[in-house]
């Protein structure tokens, strides 16, 4: 079977609808960096909790729209359509997790957040928005942000 994300692991690069469609995430290759991967957040809830990184260790980004923020990294791709080595902020609760993906069919992407060992995670399923879907303020598949 021929990987789907491809020998650089650049089919993971596009916009995903998270686990139950409650944001959008862009995951692009990392300029300068050979099969890097990261993943910013393009839209999502946008009630009065969740427009702002409130819950950040760091109190001078707490005022920060979560919009925009790069809140996966590290991702690098290590063969047979899985990604590792990566780290999950997650701006609901201010925590960051070590994670890893898959990209089990072209349109379908697991990712795993863990403290410590995978055992102690989560896995959720996410799903590639189409081309058609993408919205106006895509960015290039490969960037530089430096919105950390």
């Amino acid at each position: 079977m021929a990987a789907v994300a491809g020998p650089d692991g650049r089919g993971i690069v596009g916009e995903w609808l998270t686990q139950g469609a409650k944001g959008r995430v862009q995951i692009y290759a990392v300029k300068g960096s050979a099969a890097v991967f990261e993943g910013r957040i393009t839209s999502g809830d946008d009630g009065p909790d969740a427009s702002r990184d409130k819950h950040n260790p760091d109190p001078a980004l707490r005022t920060r729209p979560v919009k925009g923020i790069v809140f996966m990294t590290g991702f690098r791709y290590v063969g047979n359509d899985r990604f590792e080595n990566g780290r999950i902020y997650d701006p609901q609760s201010g925590n960051t997790y070590r994670g890893r993906m898959r990209l089990v069919a072209d349109d379908t992407l697991e990712v795993r957040g863990f403290l410590g060992i995978s055992l102690f995670g989560a896995t959720q399923v996410w799903k590639r928005v189409p081309a058609s879907g993408m919205g106006s303020d895509q960015a290039s598949a490969e960037t530089d942000t430096g919105l950390r």
